[in-house]
């Protein structure tokens, strides 16, 4: 939020600080998630509360530009309390940047659109997902042939081809939670490892974080095993050597919030809580950064 609304702003990091490099600039309300095309001249929005999606120029000199691309998704589904409308969650460009992914928890929907040149967007292909399982956040592999999709509600991962004309087509889903888990659960995030040949997922409520391994010939995940965390764990970021994944985590009932650091093994893709930590009551949300 900035003054009377929300905003979005750009910063400059400067050895180790935050220089503003532009005015906050007005943004829809239900602000959720923000990301930067590969090219790093657009900013892609999504709105929780109102399902819009928007895009907005950004200059070389950090500067925020007109909105000049917008659409707004529609949609619901079975759930009452998550699904009563549209609720665009996230958003995702492709990595040659030309299109970009929308999960839409509320709509339980993937839409593709195509990122035009002038910032417009156009729909190429609506994906339905399965009535109740809450799409939420999406990963590119960067090989431009797969796709993975968290679903919150029913905690999977759903693996997609990435098809020669930009669509997706989906190939095979596996559950995130073991078999005899039967709390209340909503999956969170999920990372790639830097070698691309893991997956690490996060669930909130039975508090672990999981890993897959990737295989190099499909894509398909196997399961290889989880480690528990202190909190509800909802973000997850993995250092650029790979060596360490770091888990953002909600209070819960006995644990006000922070961050924990694993480390992760090269061959095995193995987490292990190394005892560092943060505590950071109530975050949300962050990124993972190096300094040269």
């Amino acid at each position: 939020m900035d003054g009377d609304g929300p905003a979005i702003r750009t910063y400059r990091i400067c050895t180790g600080s935050l220089v503003p490099c532009s005015v906050a600039a007005p943004v829809e309300n239900g602000l959720c998630h923000v990301s930067i095309t590969p090219a790093q001249d657009r900013i892609l929005t999504s709105s929780y509360t109102e399902g819009h999606v928007c895009v907005y120029a950004l200059g070389e000199d950090g500067t925020i530009g007109a909105r000049i691309g917008h659409v707004q998704q529609v949609g619901s589904s079975i759930n009452p309390d998550r699904q009563e409308a549209s609720h665009a969650h996230s958003l995702f460009p492709a990595p040659d940047g030309n299109r970009i992914v929308v999960c839409d928890l509320g709509a339980d929907t993937l839409t593709v659109y195509a990122l035009q040149p002038d910032g417009s967007l156009c729909k190429k292909q609506v994906w339905n997902a399965r009535p109740g399982t809450g799409p939420r956040h999406f990963e590119f592999h960067p090989n431009g042939k797969w796709g993975y999709l968290l679903t919150e509600l029913s905690a999977e991962v759903i693996l997609f081809a990435q098809n020669a004309d930009g669509t997706l087509t989906e190939c095979r889903t596996v559950s995130t939670l073991p078999a005899e888990f039967s709390g209340d659960n909503l999956a969170a995030e999920l990372r790639l490892s830097a070698d691309r040949r893991f997956l690490y997922v996060s669930n909130r409520g039975y508090n672990h974080v999981a890993w897959f391994a990737v295989s190099p010939e499909d894509g398909t995940l196997s399961y290889c095993g989880e480690v528990e965390t202190a909190g509800w764990p909802r973000e997850l970021e993995v250092s650029t050597d790979g060596a360490f994944v770091f888990v953002l985590e909600e209070p819960s009932a006995s644990y006000a919030g922070g961050l924990e650091v694993f480390s992760a093994d090269a061959r095995t893709g193995a987490l292990r809580n190394i005892g560092v930590s943060a505590d950071i009551p109530h975050a949300q949300t962050f990124v993972y950064c190096e300094m040269e």
